[in-house]
């Protein structure tokens, strides 16, 4: 078994793959979209279903930067913490 830091070099540690919500209500929600996308599909023509295809590639773009943020907070906060608590500063 390769140590975390060998995972996270060789590419085999991906975060963003592991951070998805297990909750019934995530599903949900999660077939709902999927519901309404194919409404969608079938209302607009080619051209205006590829336009909201572009708008939602850019918004899960956006939404990965977001999580990628709050990834590095996390990880940076929970460093601080671990060195508060190693130096035993009150």
């Amino acid at each position: 078994m390769s140590s975390v830091l060998e995972s996270i070099y060789y590419g085999n540690l991906r975060p963003d793959e592991k951070a998805v919500s297990q909750s019934a209500e995530y599903t949900q929600i999660s077939e709902q979209i999927s519901a309404k996308m194919a409404e969608w599909k079938v209302k607009l023509s080619p051209e205006e279903w590829l336009e909201l295809e572009t708008m939602w590639d850019l918004y899960y773009q956006l939404n990965s930067m977001d999580r990628a943020g709050s990834f590095t907070y996390g990880f940076r906060l929970g460093g601080e913490l671990m060195i508060e608590v190693l130096k035993g500063e009150r």
